[in-house]
């Protein structure tokens, strides 16, 4: 019942967001319904009833990772250009 009725849907046109499409993937309905498009036998494919669950992400997970200690870096050395920009803005205020 499950497998026809998503089926129908996506031979609808309908679009599976990425969740829904993560989901199908996982339990084998993607493949199993892209063999049968191809007309392939399906019989022996039995789609999984579990799926893994993806460790959530905690607030203290998420401001490891973006204070994470960086690598230093030298300053850049200043380029002719910025130095010419640099006179002719002087220049222009006196």
């Amino acid at each position: 019942m499950f497998e026809d009725r998503v089926a129908s849907w996506l031979d609808q046109g309908a679009i599976p967001s990425d969740t829904v499409g993560s989901l199908l993937t996982q339990i084998g309905f993607t493949e199993k319904y892209l063999r049968s498009k191809k007309g392939q036998d399906t019989s022996e494919m039995v789609l999984r009833t579990t799926i893994k669950e993806r460790p959530k992400k905690t607030r203290k997970m998420k401001k490891a990772a973006i204070t994470a200690p960086e690598t230093p870096t030298e300053p850049a050395e200043e380029t002719p250009a910025e130095t010419t920009k640099e006179a002719e803005s002087t220049d222009q205020s006196e």
